[in-house]
Parts: C-alpha cells; structure tokens; sequence
C-alpha cells in the first residue's frame, strides 16, 4: 500500500469529497482530470481507499477524471445496520456509482 491519498503518494492534486448515499455521505478521493470519462475505483474487502493508489497513476495517466470511494462501516463513512465492512447493501451502494451515467453533478458531489 502506498502512503496516505493520492498527493502524498504521487504527487497528484485531489479533493476531498463526498457521495451521497442510501444512508449518508460517503468520503472520497475525486481526481479532476476535466474529462466526462471517470474511473470510479473501490477498494476490496478488508482493504481502505489506501489500497487502490497504485491504480491512480494508470487513469490519471489516461487523463481520466477518478473517484476513490469508500465502503460504509468504513472510517468516516456511514455505518452498516448488521456492523459488517463488505455487506449485501455496500454491493448496492457501488452498483449505485456504477449506474451513473455521467460524471457525478456538483449535487451530488460536494467538498467535505
């Protein structure tokens, strides 16, 4: 894993954001390239938004815009009713991002 977000690890500008979701905001990483193409990337279970850095370089390379977002239970995100880190409604919660059919509005997303 690298160090901290995606400055400290590459040198790459970031904000800090949020998405809201079902159950509230959901802090992210947004990568602002300009472009309407976006890579979206989540992490994996028992991971953190730390563990998809070493994919940032590759679509901010692209010049793709990229979302890091964090899974709910996840530090600072909303918690999960059942208390699990990868449950069946984080699945709807990435399926929600998925679904997006353009880049998220500025409504959508806001500074934290």
């Amino acid at each position: 894993a690298f160090p901290g977000d995606p400055r400290r690890a590459f040198g790459i500008p970031f904000e800090d954001v949020a998405i809201e979701g079902e159950r509230g905001r959901m802090p992210a990483w947004h990568i602002d390239n300009g472009s309407e193409t976006w890579a979206i990337l989540v992490h994996g279970r028992n991971a953190g938004r730390g563990d998809v850095l070493r994919q940032v370089p590759a679509f901010h390379g692209l010049g793709m815009d990229v979302l890091v977002i964090s899974y709910r239970n996840d530090e600072g995100a909303p918690p999960e009713s059942d208390g699990r880190h990868l449950a069946l409604t984080n699945n709807t919660s990435t399926l929600f991002l998925f679904r997006l059919s353009n880049p998220p509005s500025p409504q959508a997303m806001a500074a934290k």
